[in-house]
């Protein structure tokens, strides 16, 4: 997906939400006078208690695709306390029409004591668009934690990477290829004639950028070949890499070496004889 397509997504905060294909209108928080979007459902434990979806005679159910739970709930952070304050019948389709929360809840401003869990809330710029909205990676990440409706915790986490993700994997890529090509001792393979050797390399990166948890695969690979592998691939530059609460992002990077005669007239050293 491009990244201004990516960067519109997140502005709308409409994300594919656990357990649906389809992408989920989140709710919204009030928090000091700034509304942000949630990944969180706090009225879900409110309903699981009560056993019945239905709010003011209404069953609450999906209104559209994007829409399953039926309502998209407005809350509000007062005096350390969490409080349901709105509750739209649907998402966005359709004209406003809100649900009674007196006539549910006895009162308009709802303190949400039944609900313990987390409010996470992502903040400013979009650093990486990922399908699932729990890997998407923003600036910053606010976590709520909540406990029979009272905020126990705000933690703000703050997080990085490079502006252009499709770039810089490519640039990461690029370099690392290059960097097993030049390093790799051609001596320790005969002449391959018209034959391609195929190895996939899979690491993880620290957040230093360097790689761990090195495997080798592929067909004719000796056991020497494959630790000569592992030892290039761990000399290989640091990655630009994506940082989430000073951690990186845990995704399995992999490459594919293609060893041939033309890759070895390209890279191989003078004194690499066979």
């Amino acid at each position: 997906m491009g990244i201004r397509l990516s960067c519109l997504l997140a502005s709308l905060m409409i994300f594919p939400v656990r357990g649906f294909s389809t992408a989920q209108i989140l709710d919204r928080l009030i928090y000091k006078g700034d509304t942000m979007s949630i990944y969180a459902l706090p009225l879900e434990d409110y309903l699981a208690a009560k056993g019945d979806r239905r709010i003011n005679g209404m069953e609450l159910g999906a209104t559209s695709t994007a829409c399953y739970r039926g309502y998209r709930a407005t809350w509000e952070i007062v005096s350390g306390r969490l409080f349901l304050i709105k509750l739209r019948l649907g998402c966005v389709l359709g004209p406003d029409e809100f649900l009674d929360l007196e006539a549910e809840f006895g009162t308009a401003k709802v303190d949400a004591s039944w609900y313990s869990g987390t409010l996470l809330a992502p903040r400013g710029k979009l650093l990486l668009y990922e399908d699932d909205p729990y890997a998407s990676l923003f600036e910053e990440e606010w976590e709520f934690t909540i406990k029979t409706g009272r905020v126990k915790r705000l933690k703000i986490y703050h997080n990085s990477g490079p502006e252009d993700s499709t770039k810089a994997r490519q640039e990461n890529l690029n370099r690392t290829e290059r960097h097993l090509y030049q390093q790799f001792d051609w001596a320790k393979i005969p002449d391959l004639g018209d034959r391609v050797i195929r190895l996939w390399i899979r690491f993880d990166l620290r957040a230093s950028g360097k790689p761990y948890n090195i495997e080798i695969s592929g067909r004719r690979i000796t056991a020497k070949m494959r630790k000569h592998l592992k030892q290039i691939t761990r000399s290989m530059p640091p990655w630009e890499v994506y940082l989430r609460r000073g951690k990186p992002l845990e995704k399995r990077n992999s490459l594919v070496l293609e060893l041939s005669e033309a890759q070895r007239a390209k890279y191989a050293k003078p004194d690499d004889s066979r």
